[in-house]
């Protein structure tokens, strides 16, 4: 399942890229994709904005109004962490779900208490995603 691995590889990647430089198109993201380390393939613009929105990290933050080759004008969508939940780039693995971690992260994980999903804990039983929101 080697497609599986890359999209899990592309998800955390995307994640990071949102984080270090702020709301982004689907576009911008892909040309950051392709100098990123690790991501052979970049995605289309279309599998992007599925592996964006299938990401719990990753939310919608406005959209953003671009000129196309013919002339029209259209609106792009703009996506980001939600930096209400996390604050560094560490704080990334913590919040993300089981579908993205790497195998070590995963052995690491355990589930919270209150909402049940497997996270990455440091301290307690309550992952970041339930402190922060509770």
């Amino acid at each position: 399942m080697p497609s599986n691995n890359n999209n899990k590889r592309v998800r955390r990647a995307i994640a990071e890229i949102l984080f270090r430089h702020g709301p982004l198109s689907r576009d911008r993201v892909g040309e950051y994709l392709k100098d990123y380390r690790g991501i052979k393939n970049v995605p289309s613009p279309n599998s992007l904005s599925a592996l964006m929105s299938k990401n719990p990290q990753v939310i919608e933050v406005g959209r953003e109004r671009v000129e196309l080759t013919n002339g029209t004008r259209a609106y792009h969508l703009l996506f980001d962490v939600d930096r209400d939940i996390v604050h560094s780039v560490d704080e990334l693995r913590m919040t993300q779900p089981v579908s993205m971690m790497s195998p070590s992260d995963r052995k690491k994980s355990i589930k919270c208490s209150v909402c049940a999903r497997a996270r990455i804990i440091l301290e307690g039983d309550v992952c970041l995603t339930c402190e922060r929101t509770g």
